[in-house]
């Protein structure tokens, strides 16, 4: 046998030993698919975790995934943020903490604002009210909703301002 009828008879098994293994990896990542779909509900929160549909395999390799931390510990669900500017601040602070813990939980910012709005009560609920019951753009962007919640429950904006307006009174005319 002639030395190319040997490189494509080894050419040909590696092919065959390649798609072997492709197969044999599909079978295991579809295995691995099984496990990871029917999810329990998510007793933090006490609401049914969202399991996305797996996504269609492509040819070009998808984007990388977050990396989570490995640890033993459970992060506390935020306070209920009742509307009190004194307590604001920590509450946006345990959201984003658990935005950076939880990436894959949270992979867009309207999951990120749907977290946010879901923990809302008293008067920062009904604040919110309006927004929902109007559909607002806010609702979807984490960020633009925090700036509307800084405008009304930062006191770190609320003081800035009173001091702008201290800074602007001025004294009478002399009599």
């Amino acid at each position: 046998m002639d030395p190319v009828q040997e490189l494509m008879q080894a050419l040909s098994a590696l092919r065959n030993d390649m798609a072997s293994a492709h197969t044999t990896l599909h079978q295991r990542m579809d295995v691995l698919q099984s496990f990871i779909q029917p999810l329990p509900p998510d007793e933090e929160f006490g609401e049914a975790a969202a399991v996305a549909d797996p996504p269609a395999r492509q040819a070009t390799p998808p984007a990388p995934t977050p990396v989570v931390l490995p640890g033993p510990f459970s992060l506390a669900p935020p306070e209920r943020f009742m509307g009190d500017p004194k307590t604001y601040r920590t509450f946006v602070n345990q959201c984003r903490l658990h935005f950076l813990c939880r990436p894959l939980a949270f992979p867009d910012a309207t999951t990120k604002a749907a977290f946010v709005l879901s923990h809302l009560g008293g008067t920062a609920a009904a604040w919110a009210n309006p927004l929902l019951e109007a559909d607002d753009p806010v609702l979807y962007n984490f960020e633009a909703l925090i700036q509307a919640m800084n405008a009304v429950f930062d006191m770190r904006h609320k003081a800035q301002a009173s001091d702008l307006e201290f800074l602007a009174i001025t004294q009478g005319p002399a009599p």
